[in-house]
C-alpha cells in the first residue's frame, strides 16, 4: 500500500484540468444554438435562484420546484 504523498495525484490525464475543463465547456455552449443555449440559462436559473440567499437562513428546508420563483427579483 502506498502512502497519500506518494500517489500519483496527476488529473491531467483524465481531462479534468483547468485548461481541459474551460475547453470542454467552450466547445459544448459554441456547439448549442442561441436558442438551446438561452434554454440552458433559463434551466439554471429556475434551478439556483430559488436557492438564493438560503445559506444565510436560519430555515435551510429544500425550496419547492413550483412555477417560476425568478420571477419575483
Amino acid at each position: 500500500m502506498t502512502a497519500m504523498n506518494e500517489r500519483n495525484n496527476d488529473c491531467s490525464d483524465y481531462g479534468w484540468t483547468r485548461e481541459e475543463t474551460v475547453r470542454r465547456q467552450r466547445a459544448a455552449g459554441l456547439a448549442m444554438t442561441p436558442a438551446e443555449r438561452l434554454q440552458w440559462l433559463e434551466d439554471r436559473l429556475d434551478e439556483l435562484l430559488p436557492l438564493l440567499g438560503r445559506a444565510a437562513s436560519p430555515d435551510r428546508t429544500p425550496p419547492t420546484t413550483q412555477g417560476s420563483e425568478h420571477s419575483t427579483f
